[in-house]
């Protein structure tokens, strides 16, 4: 079987700026516990590595100077959520094993019981999907950053010709529902039948959305005058109440991984109903590009932050 993987998947190091996150809400409908202790210091978002004692033991010099290294190469988490990151898949005798961090940015100690991972390909395909009792993972303290392996089962591997030159771990839940394609009253006139189609197919072939999540998923990138970059993505919203967003800040990243521009995006407050995704168009001026953008035949967008009218 560990042949078999070996010549399926083509593995390479983690691009570590790819994460998946929870808010603290989710962390708690997800089977995980938050500790009642609450300190009061303030913390970096950066987080410090906290290492499981069972670690502290085996690990040598050598090993958490390379552990610290890439610790300190993942990007920044925003406080009020819980992520987890990876940055090494790899062959393993019973199936897949991926090494990552789950990094703790609430103000109090939580503590895994039960959770679902899923590894998603290149192509936002589902790779593998597990539940993993975590209990011996113990207590991560506020904002730290805890190293763990996670062995995927062969049993659990789903697709083995998913492209693997990119790659992330994500937490998933199963979604309760399709999402429905909303198209704003500003652009149904604007739209052909042909269009529709395209975008609700485009919409099926997007990954699954999180319960009680916002997201945004790329459809189409151009370049247009003076070197801008026009973004054509869905708003998905899992949430069980509709959104009214105002400003939207979103990043862009190239076919290396590499952050190339965010910006924030003013909105005339834009609707969003609950369990809908809505197309909607952003540009980044030229002044906003910050990394190479001369090829964009691989890209991905992704949600930095938003405001909401209350």
């Amino acid at each position: 079987m560990l042949l078999r993987l070996k010549k399926l998947f083509n593995f390479i190091p983690k691009d570590t700026s790819e994460e998946s996150m929870l808010s603290e809400g989710e962390v708690q409908q997800l089977n995980m516990v938050i500790m009642n202790e609450e300190k009061k210091e303030v913390c970096s978002q950066t987080g410090k590595l906290s290492l499981h004692e069972t670690w502290e033991k085996a690990m040598d010099d050598e090993q958490r100077y390379i552990l610290s290294y890439t610790h300190v190469s993942l990007p920044e988490v925003q406080p009020g959520n819980v992520a987890i990151a990876g940055y090494q898949l790899e062959a393993h005798p019973n199936g897949l094993a991926v090494h990552g961090f789950i990094r703790n940015r609430l103000k109090r100690p939580v503590r895994f019981e039960k959770i679902t991972l899923a590894i998603v390909g290149a192509d936002d395909t589902i790779v593998a999907k597990q539940a993993f009792l975590l209990g011996d993972l113990g207590e991560i303290p506020p904002f730290s950053d805890r190293p763990w392996r996670f062995v995927f089962l062969e049993e659990n591997v789903i697709n083995y010709h998913a492209s693997l030159e990119r790659w992330r771990i994500i937490f998933y839940d199963e979604p309760a529902h399709k999402l429905k394609l909303q198209i704003d009253e500003s652009w149904k006139d604007h739209l052909s039948d042909k269009a529709k189609e395209a975008l609700s197919k485009r919409l099926i072939d997007s990954p699954p959305l999180m319960k009680g999540k916002v997201d945004i998923v790329g459809i189409e990138l151009k370049k247009v005058s003076d070197d801008a970059l026009s973004v054509l993505l869905f708003i998905r919203n899992h949430r069980k109440s509709s959104l009214s967003l105002q400003e939207m800040t979103v990043g862009l990243k190239n076919e290396s991984g590499q952050t190339v521009a965010t910006g924030s995006f003013r909105i005339d407050p834009l609707r969003v109903d609950s369990g809908c995704a809505k197309p909607w168009r952003v540009i980044f001026p030229k002044s906003l590009i910050k990394g190479s953008t001369d090829d964009v035949s691989r890209w991905e967008v992704y949600l930095i932050g938003f405001n909401c009218m209350v």
